[in-house]
């Protein structure tokens, strides 16, 4: 008695207020105030009554639900199943809140739902187009299956990519859902190869170079600034200590986490000396963003010299770090 008591409490506030735009008959309204004052027997007869007078699938949806509710109140959960099992086929989008119902009977419906299937048959225009329910393979049109009641995005597309399509569809229990799906032509503009001027952004970076071969030079110091787009990035530097030159350097980034980039940048550098040192460089490393105008990078790689004195030496491992500046 006590546990049919506790069910009861859960059940009557399910019954309140009918859902916008769904229509309460007189019966029916007698049947949901039968069940708040927990006279289920009285209840039920107003609803059987109820489902005779309206053929509307939304009405007798939720005319059921409230019937499984009774039964379940009446711990007769095998007839609430059956009750839940026609408000479904009605309507296979009813559901209870499980703020307002006990959650094993909204348990009860779910599992209901994912068990009652329905048949799908689609076909579309053009014709051999491979078609998709919910992300998921169905086979090319024109195809028929058995899939869950409910709502569902349809989807298909031409081998060749040329022709898409996409809709919702609402599959009920026990029918055949015949969905017509006309494809559209894609006419995608083709990416171009290279970014216009104002796809590129300004940026500028200072950096501290070391060279742990070389460390009797001391660490360097460059100024620099370029272009950047997407993930590559264009820019000029002027090396001031310990000798003076210019180097031009082409970036890849890669996101790998929130704020935080890998890169690769390839080097063409240029030293000024007694003579002019012509060399190429490479390295790699990481760059943090704690901002979109600001970055803090550090790398690691090497540098080798085509030309140069006896003395200078043309191979070199570099370690550098520094701060990047994008102004809006």
């Amino acid at each position: 008695m006590t546990s049919s008591l506790f069910l009861s409490a859960f059940l009557v506030v399910a019954s309140g207020t009918p859902a916008k735009g769904r229509p309460v008959t007189p019966t029916l309204e007698a049947g949901q105030r039968e069940f708040k004052r927990g006279d289920y027997p009285a209840a039920m007869r107003a609803l059987e009554a109820a489902a005779a007078e309206t053929q509307e699938d939304a009405l007798l949806s939720k005319i059921h639900l409230l019937r499984g509710q009774c039964f379940a109140a009446q711990q007769d959960f095998s007839r609430a199943e059956e009750a839940f099992d026609l408000a479904l086929e009605k309507d296979p989008e009813a559901a209870l809140d499980p703020t307002k119902v006990d959650p094993a009977l909204v348990k009860v419906l779910d599992g209901l739902r994912a068990r009652l299937r329905g048949e799908l048959s689609v076909s579309t225009a053009p014709s051999a187009a491979a078609v998709a329910l919910d992300g998921k393979a169905l086979g090319d049109s024109p195809v028929r299956t058995a899939v869950a009641i409910g709502r569902h995005t349809l989807s298909a597309k031409t081998v060749d990519g040329r022709f898409t399509g996409e809709r919702e569809v609402v599959v009920r229990a026990r029918r055949e859902t015949v969905i017509e799906l006309a494809l559209l032509e894609q006419k995608n503009d083709p990416t171009p190869l290279f970014p216009s001027l104002g796809d590129w952004r300004p940026v500028a970076d200072v950096r501290a170079t070391f060279e742990p071969v070389q460390w009797r030079e001391g660490p360097g110091f460059e100024l620099g600034g370029g272009l950047e787009w997407s993930t590559y990035r264009v820019t000029g530097h002027l090396r001031l200590v310990p000798d003076f030159g210019l180097a031009v350097r082409g970036a890849l980034r890669v996101p790998v986490a929130d704020q935080l980039k890998a890169q690769i940048e390839l080097e063409l550098p240029v030293v000024f000396l007694d003579y002019v040192a012509v060399g190429l460089g490479g390295s790699g490393g990481v760059e943090y963003e704690p901002s979109k105008w600001i970055g803090f990078f550090a790398e690691v790689g090497g540098k080798h010299y085509f030309s140069g004195t006896p003395g200078y030496e043309r191979n070199r491992l570099i370690m550098q770090a520094g701060v990047r500046l994008r102004p809006p």
